[in-house]
């Protein structure tokens, strides 16, 4: 057993002798963990052990020191005001925006295969036999098909692509309107000289769909068309619903599908890609316009041309004027000249009975 005055003598020695308490000793290793082995920001690292302090530079990617107990160090707690704090590395965030950029990646390589598929391959096959019927009852079965598989493939394929980026519409949309030609020419279409234009337009794209049709009356024995799609023309009353039909459902699916759809899927992924900046936008509608020319290669190379020089019509109507509807109501109209207007005017396909 000890002497009483040897435990005095020990508790009363000097401070620099005496053992370390445990709540030194947690302070000090607490300390220890708070210091950050890199700073990827340049930030100060601070390092506090017991009474000892050490600073080291704003440009240290490194603090030196290392915890004595091995005990790897953990990166501080920056608060949100710190002016790098939005700037630091989060790895969850990086984990879900690489799966999100993934996933719209696949998305986008099997939406570009079905229409490459159903474009050059399957339209393609089945209009070569749609082109040898010469009963209207088969006409009219193909054309029910067509119908009911044109809805159900763009629908889907809309609502799918809508649902998986529907937060960059907006935004595509606004950089494309600041982009180049239309940077330069929408403000100064704002107000009174932009609804004037818009008048004049409209009257100006109704005339020419009516006047050839009054025009070219009791003069032609066919009816003028770029690309072969005359097989396609009704022939009689009963096909003219059905080509009534076909144009209502290509000027409304074909325009969510390529106008807003599909360019707003490829711009998703092309803007997480570095150094495309600005060019995100015009490269997205240019890929998206010619996968529209694309599925008309069943009308041949005419008609696949046509339709990509509409498809570029229609994009820069929908950028003008930043509504869909646009794009969407000139489409149907310019297809219901073509499978009703002209048969009807120039082929007399309503006085015609199946």
């Amino acid at each position: 057993m000890r002497p009483v005055a040897s435990i005095r003598a020990s508790r009363m020695g000097p401070r620099s002798e005496r053992s370390p308490t445990p709540a030194a000793g947690a302070a000090a290793l607490t300390a220890l963990l708070r210091c950050s082995r890199r700073r990827r920001d340049g930030a100060r690292c601070a390092v506090v052990a017991g009474t000892q302090e050490r600073r080291e530079s704003w440009s240290s990617p490194r603090c030196n020191a290392e915890p004595a107990s091995g005990i790897p160090a953990r990166e501080p707690v920056l608060p949100l005001g710190h002016p790098t704090h939005s700037l630091r590395p989060r790895p969850g965030r990086m984990i879900t925006m690489d799966a999100v950029f993934a996933a719209r990646l696949a998305l986008l390589l099997l939406v570009t295969a079905v229409l490459i598929w159903r474009g050059v391959l399957k339209d393609r096959e089945q209009y070569a036999r749609f082109r040898r019927l010469t009963s209207t009852w088969a006409r009219q079965r193909v054309y029910r098909r067509w119908l009911i598989e044109g809805f159900a493939v763009f629908a889907g394929l809309t609502v799918v692509i809508l649902l998986a980026v529907a937060g960059e519409v907006g935004a595509m949309l606004a950089e494309l309107r600041a982009w180049g030609p239309f940077g330069a020419a929408l403000p100064a279409l704002d107000g009174a000289l932009g609804t004037t234009v818009g008048i004049a337009l409209g009257v100006a794209f109704l005339v020419g769909l009516v006047l050839p049709a009054i025009l070219l009356r009791g003069k032609v024995e066919e009816i003028p068309a770029v690309g072969d799609v005359r097989a396609l023309l009704p022939r009689n009353r009963r096909e003219l619903a059905y080509g009534a039909g076909m144009s209502l459902n290509a000027g409304v699916m074909e325009e969510l599908l390529f106008r807003l759809a599909v360019p707003t899927l490829v711009f998703s992924v092309l803007g997480a890609l570095p150094g495309l900046g600005s060019a995100a936008a015009p490269l997205s509608a240019l890929l998206a316009i010619l996968l529209f020319g694309c599925l008309h290669a069943y009308q041949g190379w005419r008609g696949m041309l046509t339709a990509t020089v509409l498809g570029l019509f229609f994009f820069a109507l929908y950028v003008a004027t930043g509504m869909i509807w646009v794009p969407i109501a000139v489409h149907a109209l310019f297809d219901l000249r073509s499978m009703v207007l002209l048969p009807i005017a120039l082929a007399g396909a309503w006085g015609e009975r199946a």
